[in-house]
């Protein structure tokens, strides 16, 4: 980006929008409607293999919106839909006075993300 420009539509390219095995606080998992932009997670090959391996881990957009894991073209766990607090089938998944959950649907987007605070 033109290091004078800070706005975020002026960057090239940011590690963000193309996640590889780990999701960090802030990044998004999810389709950008606009553009049919689809971020997701992938597993490595092998432990040695960083190249993309047969697990991913996508926000599925059709009915509600929930996330799968997938062994290559196989379903093999689903979250159930989000429920305003966490996804419905993920009961350990609890609030934590640090951690921030967001699910964002709208016309431009349908992500899933974290981020952590100081408390």
């Amino acid at each position: 980006r033109d290091s004078n420009n800070n706005n975020p539509d002026g960057y090239l390219w940011q590690s963000f929008d193309f996640p590889t095995d780990t999701l960090l606080p802030e990044m998004k998992l999810g389709w950008d409607l606009k553009t049919g932009f689809n971020r997701f997670i992938r597993s490595w090959k092998s432990p040695d293999d960083p190249s993309s391996g047969d697990f991913s881990f996508k926000l599925e957009t059709r009915g509600f919106p929930e996330v799968f894991l997938w062994n290559r073209e196989s379903r093999v766990y689903r979250s159930g839909p989000w429920n305003g607090v966490r996804f419905s089938g993920v009961p350990e998944m609890q609030r934590f006075d640090y951690m921030v959950f967001n699910f964002t649907a709208s016309r431009e987007e349908v992500t899933y993300s974290f981020r952590v605070t100081k408390s």
